[in-house]
This record gives C-alpha cells, structure tokens and sequence, in this order.
C-alpha cells in the first residue's frame, strides 16, 4: 500500500511572525544570559535579536492592517 503525503503548504504571515519574533526573543534572552553569566555578549545576539523583533512586529502589523481594511 503506498502512502500518500500531504501537501506542502506555506506558513502563513502570521506563522512567520510569530516564528520571527519567537527567534528574536530567544537571541535576546541568549545574550541577556551571556551577559549575566559570563559577562560578555556575542555581536550576533546583539544585531539578530532587534532585527527580528522589529521584523515579526511588522509583519504582525501589517497583517492587522489587512484585517482590517486599512492597507
């Protein structure tokens, strides 16, 4: 019997947003525990973690923007 595979689909913008913003949070709460810990942050988590954010609450904004009829 062959099994069939589902289809691939695409994340959502909401997914991805969530996704970018769950990523930012992480890098953050790396460097911020790095910071405490060893008292060094890495420039990676310093430059990552703003850039996603800002990405994720963009996109969440925009998305809202579409909702709503205000494109």
């Amino acid at each position: 019997m062959e099994s069939e595979t589902p289809p691939v689909t695409e994340p959502s913008e909401s997914e991805t947003a969530n996704a970018l913003l769950t990523c930012g949070a992480t890098f953050a709460a790396v460097g911020a525990g790095m910071a405490l810990i060893v008292g060094v942050v890495c420039p990676f988590c310093v430059v990552a973690a703003p850039s996603l954010i800002a990405g994720g609450a963009v996109m969440k904004l925009m998305e809202n923007r579409k909702e709503n009829g205000n494109e």
